[in-house]
């Protein structure tokens, strides 16, 4: 039986952020390492995971919408 707590969001891939903002892998690359997208690294692994708080952080309102 899963315990999975429907609250908790994972974190994504670079892929799955460059999926979510309808954007390339390469813009997603290039907001990490100017700095303006915080991702991490897990010991021993060679994956980047990006927080879904972080991904949300880089969406700005444009227009009528602000």
């Amino acid at each position: 039986m899963s315990t999975s707590n429907p609250d908790i969001v994972p974190d994504v891939d670079i892929a799955g952020a460059a999926a979510e903002l309808n954007t390339s892998t390469k813009f997603i690359r290039r907001r990490i390492a100017d700095g303006t997208l915080p991702a991490y690294r897990i010991k021993g692994s060679r994956f980047i995971r990006i927080r879904r708080s972080d991904l949300e952080a880089l969406k700005q309102p444009f227009g009528g919408a602000a």
